[in-house]
């Protein structure tokens, strides 16, 4: 799933998740075509198991409230209430932990991160409305989940970034930028 995907997944379950006291999301193109809506029922047990258990490790009244097939990762991804911020879990198939995203602010990320947030800055030509999602790509990062600023000083962790030009970035606390448009598969380093 392309990391517009991932945005516009987390967004279209802020509607429900906005209850919880999600603020208002940005307007975008809704999901992207390898997404595809599923009922709880339609999700197999083994997977909801899993959320469940992971949804246990991040508090109570943490859950999944919508979920989607992504045909292009071959994976479950669920938007979770319950978090002070919108949030996105994946999950395998056979019910392992792919990652939690959760959505940041870029004046979140100048404030806890400002070497990171020049480097979105000038990459993404100051939107000053962009949305970055830090991925955590180890269920051990879960228990509790970490700040910000806790999360970047950890292996399996990224800043996934989606500008305005549609271009989509991954970078670590090493400086490691990744770009790729929009699901074009071969990454190119920075």
């Amino acid at each position: 799933m392309g990391r517009a995907g991932r945005i516009s997944l987390v967004l279209a379950g802020c509607g429900v998740i906005f209850l919880a006291g999600c603020p208002a999301p940005r307007s975008d193109d809704g999901p992207r075509m390898e997404e595809t809506r599923k009922e709880a029922s339609e999700v197999p047990a083994v997977v909801r198991a899993s959320a469940e258990r992971i949804s246990a490790l991040l508090g109570p009244g943490v859950g999944c409230v919508l979920w989607f097939w992504d045909s292009e990762s071959s994976d479950w991804e669920c938007a979770l209430e319950g978090l002070s911020r919108k949030a996105e879990l994946d999950i395998a198939t056979d019910g392992t932990f792919r990652e939690l995203e959760l959505v940041y602010g870029l004046a979140e990320v100048d404030a806890a991160l400002p070497d990171t947030g020049a480097w979105i800055h000038r990459t993404c030509r100051d939107f000053p409305d962009e949305l970055v999602e830090l991925s955590l790509r180890n269920e051990r990062h879960l228990d509790p989940v970490p700040t910000l600023a806790e999360a970047w000083k950890q292996d399996g962790v990224v800043l996934e970034i989606q500008c305005p030009d549609g271009e989509d970035y991954e970078i670590d606390a090493r400086g490691l930028g990744i770009s790729h448009r929009g699901d074009d598969l071969e990454a190119t380093s920075e």
